[in-house]
Parts: C-alpha cells; structure tokens; sequence
C-alpha cells in the first residue's frame, strides 16, 4: 500500500470538502465568529489524527474479513512515526485476487458505512450543540468524502494508492463507479445536514 500525502491537490480538496462546508455547518448553528473559527481549527485537526489512522485500521480489518495471509502494514501514518515509542504494523494487503479487492476497497466501504452512521445520529440533529454537530459531521461524511476524493484523485492522477492497484487489477468501469456513487452520497448527505442545520434555540 502506497501513503497518499498532502499535495497542494489534496489541500484544496480539504478546504473545499472538510473547512469550508463545516464552516458554513457552524455558521447555520449560529456559531459566534470566534467559537466558529476555533471549532473549525480544532475539528480539522481532528480530521488530520483521525484520516489515516481510520484509513490504515480499515485495511486491517479487510485483512482479517478477507482471511489473507498476514504479512505487514503500517497503521500509523509514516509522518507520525517520530512521535511514537515504536512503529505499528499489522498484516498487509495480500492473498489472493478477491483478498486484495476486500483489503484494497475496505477503507471506502468503511466510509460509506460511516456515511450511513453520520444519516443515523443526524436524527438528533437538533440536540447537539453545534460543536459536536460539526464534530460528528466532520467523522462521517466529511473525513469519508476527503477519503475517498484525495485517494481517487491520487490513483487517477499520480497513478498511486490503493486506487492505482484498485484500477489496475480490477474492472475499472465498476471501480469508478463504485466510488462516484459513494462520493455523491456523501455529498448528498453533507448538503442535506448544512440544509437542515438551525439554531441552537430553534
């Protein structure tokens, strides 16, 4: 498994997927400018912890879904790496054709699950105040849609990531859709939640 990093890409795409639709979240809750900026600040870097961490842990999970062979796969992200006593690893991507499809395409599933999650708690949406609004937002449909986009994005235009080997060795045409079909859900569901966003004394 390749790393996709922060490029200057991936960066617009976070401003446009995480920050900006947060903000507007935060704003419709009538966030004062102060808490609103703060809370987008902490929340993005909640987002940054939590994405390739989510990420990685899910590859493991379809290693042990898919019962391939265990080889080895970092979970904490290689930028990381200094601030921990000693590296994680855990088993990695092999096995046979279908075992890499249900290792490689775990972390999109599981960002469509949390999608469904995120559609799930939003029935409350209401009772939360709007910093665990934001926050619960930002864990289901906003890291899911910065999954998926930066790590598209990363196999279709520098030919990297799980997305590279997803295309490579698998029906592309079912590949692409797959995961439009799962980017425009999240939107969908990121759209909706800004749309239905009040008030805390509404």
């Amino acid at each position: 498994m390749v790393e996709v990093g922060l490029t200057a890409s991936s960066l617009v795409a976070v401003l446009l997927l995480l920050v900006i639709p947060l903000a507007a979240y935060l704003r419709k809750r009538r966030q004062r400018p102060v808490y609103l900026v703060l809370s987008c600040l902490a929340i993005t870097a909640l987002w940054y912890v939590s994405q390739s961490t989510i990420h990685g842990a899910s590859h493991v999970l379809g290693n042990i879904v898919s019962g391939a062979p265990a080889t080895s796969l970092t979970v904490i992200p290689y930028s990381w790496e200094g601030f921990f006593a000693r590296s994680f690893t855990v088993p990695g991507i092999t096995g046979t054709h279908w075992q890499r499809l249900i290792q490689l395409a775990a972390p999109f599933l599981v960002d469509g699950l949390l999608m469904l999650l995120g559609s799930w708690l939003f029935h409350w949406r209401h009772k939360f105040p709007p910093s665990v609004g934001g926050l619960v937002l930002m864990l289901t449909y906003l890291r899911a849609l910065c999954d998926l986009v930066i790590n598209y994005m990363g196999g279709v235009l520098s030919n990297s990531g799980d997305f590279q080997q997803l295309l490579s060795g698998y029906p592309p045409v079912a590949i692409h859709v797959c995961t439009w079909v799962l980017i425009l859900l999240g939107l969908l569901g990121t759209w909706s939640e800004i749309g239905l966003a009040r008030p805390v004394d509404q």
